[in-house]
């Protein structure tokens, strides 16, 4: 038999999800798990940064993995090493899904 007892499965779910707001699609957690994978990415924006050389980037990934995360933590990150050093280059951050 199913408890028709909204309130009770409520508070049921606050036990288990303690920050609701990790499934928000604008969430971005202050530094997100490390992967090994990240690295490449990371030298090719350095290069980029440092000599210019343009290396185009293909992030691919099942839903949830992380893709939109590391993109907009590396949109951060390259803009904060851009202002404090001066550099003349701008880079953006843009969804393409809507």
């Amino acid at each position: 038999m199913v408890e028709l007892n909204l309130e009770k499965y409520y508070e049921r779910k606050k036990e288990i999800f303690k920050d609701a707001d990790v499934f928000d699609i604008n969430y971005n957690p202050k530094m997100p798990i490390e992967r090994e994978e990240i690295s490449t990415i990371m030298e090719s924006i350095a290069d980029f940064l440092r000599l210019r050389v343009v290396n185009n980037i293909f992030i691919a990934g099942l839903h949830g993995s992380g893709k939109t995360l590391y993109a907009k933590y590396l949109e951060d990150s390259s803009n904060k090493l851009i202002k404090s050093r001066k550099l003349d280059v701008d880079v953006k951050y843009i969804n393409c899904r809507d």
